[in-house]
C-alpha cells in the first residue's frame, strides 16, 4: 500500500468506526465491503473534504462499493 493509499484507508477506518467493513485497494481504487448505501454516502462525503473528488459506485445488491479517486 502506498502512501496515498495508507491516508485514505486511515480516514476510511475512522468515518467507519466500529462497522465490520473490510477495505481492499485494486488498480487505485478502493473497494469497501459491506456497508449500507447510507454509510457509504457518508464516507464517500468525508473522503471528498480531504481529498477532493471522488466516484462512488455500487457492485449490484451486494453491499460492496468503490471509491475512485479523480
Amino acid at each position: 500500500m502506498n502512501n496515498f493509499e495508507t491516508a485514505v484507508t486511515n480516514v476510511a477506518r475512522t468515518v467507519m468506526g466500529d462497522l465490520p467493513a473490510h477495505i481492499e485497494w485494486h488498480g487505485g481504487s478502493m473497494f469497501v465491503r459491506t456497508l449500507y448505501e447510507t454509510e457509504a454516502v457518508n464516507l464517500c462525503e468525508a473522503l471528498e473534504n480531504a481529498f477532493g473528488k471522488i466516484r462512488m459506485g455500487q457492485l449490484g445488491e451486494t453491499g460492496e462499493f468503490y471509491f475512485d479517486f479523480v
